[in-house]
């Protein structure tokens, strides 16, 4: 009676703890959970299974109930094993691939997204690019001397060069102070000019910032006018997979993700700026004296200096120094100026760069003003979405999203793009000879180039003798400068020569005379001699060693046709013939009766028969 009443009074205390808080492998359960187990070796069977589909319905027999969890053991239809919980109309996979939406870079400008479902959505960044980027030109008008320049909203901005630069001046120097960032220029009159090239940069330079709030999931973007643009990440992107990986090869230019597949996804980010980046480039022909300037449409523009400036600075020099980074300018009395172009762009340049931390999940950008800002990923991020499609309408300039509940988020790339690009705009004033240049944020600059530049050089000429192989240069006061092209050509070309006497080469260069070879070979019965002219030669008469003349000729037989004749006397399988035809050994005629036999063979005219 004791033992019922201890086994009722277990049964019904354990009764009394599942209605509360249940503990498993402890007494003690978290006061937030209303079921804990705690174990070192053991884990907990979650119920497997066999499923036939995302959305079967049957398997379960009471019914499936919001956040159901299952293990389903077999690969069919559309799941494999592993674990589901069911969401109000399907089976959900645990940690699936099918849940990562895949992105393709198909190397002509754009990029393919893949979904759950497996439907591609294929956005045309080049189209993108194209349709609202920003272009500008400049022409120049070589007779009248005037340099147009068209913004990106198609305004023309005209300089009349003609007027603004109507003559080089002669007595000029420059000088540069690293440490203050200024370049200081002297005119012919003595006048200094510091142009604070530090400041100048530092005024007009652009800065921007971005920052995270882990919170609110809200990335907020800081453009050059300090204009704020918020992007919630939250909206955008609920969950996010969360075992996959992403790297950085910054020597590459990629960015590579894994999948929790093991699956690597490589994103090349460097072929992809090149493709579709705007390249502009500037060449110049020193022979022509024309400056070509291609757009960022692919269009010359050509500017020829050679009718801009018609006579050069004569008592002046420039150089440059590509390794050592510095310009070196000799004045007209000659003394050098060298600007540290190097240190100058390094001390003043502002930089920007970013990197990510694939462990930690933390992206660090570094702004111009050299402060870092994060982005800590892992917490932005932490699941991935399910079930989302992404489209592009180009004429509209928009990228819609569309996330796992059906809830659409438009992104206004056109607007985006217009609001943050910057425009900047430059006039110039023939009468003053003012260059006022507006920045992006609309602050005039002024140049007074009428100050910096009053004359230019204007008595000089050179002319060609192509006779006398001479150029003559005339300068401002009259003097004349020959430079005897032909001396300088005849003194330092370098010259060789090859001859041939006696069967022998004779080589000699500039430098020095080498050896002679000798073409005729010392072996021995060599038929090769030196003829008269000193070139190898073979008598053609004491090479003809044919013993077999044409019949009346006494030509060599040189055909297996000729009919031949012998004034000597042939042995045929011996070294000494007794006679004209002497054969040793079998005699057959191809001449036979028809019993295949020699019946006779005529010999002076005589015929021998033979009895057989």
């Amino acid at each position: 009676m004791k033992r019922q009443l201890l086994v009722f009074s277990l049964f019904f205390l354990c009764f009394l703890q599942a209605n509360g808080q249940v503990g498993i492998g402890t007494s003690t359960p978290n006061a937030s959970s209303q079921l804990e187990v705690v174990a070192t070796n053991k884990g907990i069977l979650i119920p497997r299974v066999t499923l036939t589909s995302t959305t079967d319905a049957t398997t379960i027999s009471n019914g499936n109930q919001n956040s159901l969890l299952v293990f389903n053991t077999q690969t069919v239809s559309d799941i494999t094993p592993g674990y589901y919980y069911w969401y109000i109309n399907k089976w959900i996979r645990l940690g699936s691939s099918g849940s990562v939406t895949n992105l393709i870079d198909n190397g002509d400008g754009t990029i393919t997204y893949i979904n759950e479902l497996n439907i591609r959505e294929t956005v045309n960044i080049a189209q993108i690019v194209k349709t609202y980027e920003t272009l500008t030109s400049a022409t120049f008008n070589s007779v009248t001397g005037i340099l147009t320049y068209i913004d990106e909203h198609n305004v023309s901005t005209t300089l009349n060069l003609s007027t603004m630069i109507p003559n080089f001046e002669t007595l000029t120097s420059i000088s540069q102070d690293v440490t203050a960032g200024t370049i200081t220029y002297v005119d012919e009159k003595g006048a200094s000019t510091v142009l604070d090239i530090a400041t100048l940069i530092k005024q007009h330079e652009t800065l921007t910032s971005a920052t995270f709030d882990n919170t609110t999931g809200v990335l907020t973007y800081i453009d050059e006018h300090n204009v704020s643009t918020t992007l919630n990440l939250s909206t955008m992107i609920p969950n996010f997979e969360t075992l996959t990986s992403i790297s950085q090869d910054v020597t590459a230019g990629t960015i590579t993700y894994v999948d929790e597949k093991g699956v690597s996804t490589v994103l090349d980010i460097a072929a992809l700026i090149k493709q579709h980046e705007t390249l502009t480039s500037a060449s110049f022909d020193a022979t022509t004296g024309i400056l070509t300037y291609n757009d960022e449409a692919g269009t010359a523009n050509t500017l020829n200096l050679g009718l801009m400036i018609p006579n050069f600075e004569t008592l002046t020099s420039i150089s440059q120094d590509v390794t050592a980074g510095t310009i070196t300018y000799v004045d007209e009395k000659g003394v050098p100026t060298i600007l540290d172009i190097a240190a100058l762009i390094k001390q003043h340049e502002t930089l920007t760069s970013a990197s990510f931390d694939a462990t930690t999940g933390i992206l660090t950008y570094n702004d111009e003003a050299g402060t870092a800002n994060t982005l800590n990923l892992g917490l932005m991020i932490p699941n991935f979405e399910t079930l989302t499609s992404i489209s592009q309408d180009v004429t509209a300039g928009t990228i819609t999203y569309v996330d796992e509940k059906g809830v659409s988020t438009v992104l206004d790339i056109l607007t985006l793009i217009k609001q943050n690009e910057t425009l900047t705009s430059a006039s110039f004033d023939a009468a003053t000879g003012i260059l006022t240049y507006n920045d992006e944020a609309g602050t005039a600059n002024t140049l007074n180039l009428g100050l910096m530049i009053p004359n230019f050089e204007t008595l000089t000429s050179i002319s060609q003798d192509v006779t006398a192989g001479t150029i003559t240069y005339v300068d401002e006061d009259g003097a004349s400068t020959i430079l005897n092209i032909a001396s300088l050509i005849a003194q330092h070309e370098t010259v060789t020569t090859l001859g041939l006497s006696g069967g022998t080469l004779s080589y000699a260069n500039e430098n020095t005379t080498n050896a002679p070879i000798n073409l005729v070979s010392t072996d021995v019965n060599n038929a090769i001699i030196a003829g008269t002219d000193g070139a190898l030669f073979a008598d053609k008469a004491a090479l003809a060693i044919e013993p077999w003349f044409v019949q009346g000729t006494t030509n060599q037989a040189t055909l297996n046709t000729d009919n031949i004749y012998q004034i000597g006397r042939v042995g045929i399988n011996k070294q000494i013939a007794d006679k004209q035809l002497d054969v040793n050994g079998d005699f057959r005629s191809s001449i036979l009766a028809p019993d295949g036999k020699i019946h006779s063979i005529e010999v002076n005219s005589v015929c021998v028969r033979f009895k057989v």
